[in-house]
């Protein structure tokens, strides 16, 4: 009988285990999207403190007022994003869903002219089931546009969110006003045996989180201005826009500058062959500009990240979170990967 009832003890103890865990992953799928927010602000209030302390190092300010200046830049940038540049984006996107038709045209007869563009078409006919007619071209154009609303769809989203990037602004602003007082709170909560590892691991994703920014709006700001300059002088259509979804596609590694360069391949290739060639150089330069500069001179002070793994999260977060999700997915994997490496070589050869 004590047996039995034991064994019941025990089964009872299982289900309640069970049920809280059931209950706890669901709160925090459910929490996923604030989660998220909240890391945001965490890592960019880490760049924000380790900028302050740049700053005020370099011109011999205190923090709080090296920190107020880099706020007041960074606001000063992002608005002129917002009332410069944002509407002429929003108008080439305009322009681009209404002439999805048109190029469409112009694409098909561009392939037509050669040989192998032909054998291509007849390909796609024959895997469609349709060998002796074209696709359907209606069907097709329905669908793309369908596909550049949901793409227009994603700025207005973020004007949608401009609440919560405000939460998240001010979030940073705190922790980067006062990064000591978070600091000692998190080692408050850690057992006294690992704070010396815990803050081991903090010091080593600062460093982590601090340089992916640079590196990160380094890539974007170049990659994306050299692509919309480049495409204004050699004449393709849009160039502002197909700068910016360059500039965004740095967030995906490796597979970021292939999708970057497909709209534009095609967009180029309704104008003339001439200036096919011309963009596929212009996209040539852009990947030796990011592969041979930008990222050797700042993966040289993080970590290598596997594009695999980075590839994994995008797509688990952008699904499951959106916009907020797909951004952050980079360095949550760079900060999750410095922390294990920190820990590790911490406990291999700790500090004296």
């Amino acid at each position: 009988m004590i047996d039995d009832r034991g064994r019941t003890g025990n089964d009872y103890r299982m289900l309640l285990v069970v049920g809280v865990s059931l209950a706890v992953a669901g709160l925090l799928i459910y929490a996923l999207p604030v989660l998220c927010l909240i890391f945001a602000g965490i890592i960019f209030g880490i760049f924000l403190s380790a900028a302050a302390d740049v700053l005020s190092r370099r011109l011999r300010l205190p923090r709080a007022p090296a920190l107020l200046i880099i706020l007041i830049v960074l606001l000063a940038a992002g608005m002129a994003m917002i009332f410069v540049i944002g509407p002429h984006v929003v108008e080439q996107a305009g322009e681009l869903a209404r002439r999805v038709p048109e190029l469409w045209r112009a694409s098909e007869a561009a392939i037509r002219r050669s040989e192998i563009g032909v054998t291509i078409l007849d390909l796609v006919r024959e895997a469609m089931g349709e060998p002796d007619a074209l696709p359907d071209l209606s069907a097709i154009i329905t669908e793309s546009t369908q596909m550049i609303g949901r793409l227009t769809g994603i700025f207005s989203s973020v004007v949608g969110t401009l609440f919560s990037v405000i939460i998240m602004i001010a979030m940073a602003a705190y922790i980067a006003f006062e990064p000591k007082l978070y600091r000692q709170g998190v080692l408050f909560v850690t057992p006294a045996r690992r704070r010396g590892m815990v803050n081991h691991m903090m010091d080593r994703v600062a460093v982590v989180v601090a340089w992916w920014f640079v590196g990160q709006g380094l890539s974007m700001l170049v990659l994306g201005s050299i692509m919309t300059l480049g495409l204004w002088v050699i004449g393709v259509p849009f160039a502002l826009l197909f700068g910016l979804f360059t500039a965004l596609m740095t967030f995906i590694p490796n597979l970021g500058p292939v999708i970057a360069a497909i709209p534009v391949l095609l967009m180029a290739l309704t104008q003339s062959i001439e200036q096919t060639l011309l963009a596929l150089i212009l996209i040539v330069v852009l990947q030796n500009v990011e592969g041979l500069l930008l990222t050797p001179m700042v993966h040289r002070r993080i970590i290598a990240l596997p594009p695999a793994l980075v590839l994994a999260a995008l797509l688990v977060l952008g699904s499951l979170v959106g916009l907020i999700g797909a951004l952050i997915a980079m360095p949550l994997v760079a900060t999750m990967i410095a922390a294990f490496e920190a820990a590790k070589r911490y406990e291999e050869a700790p500090p004296a």
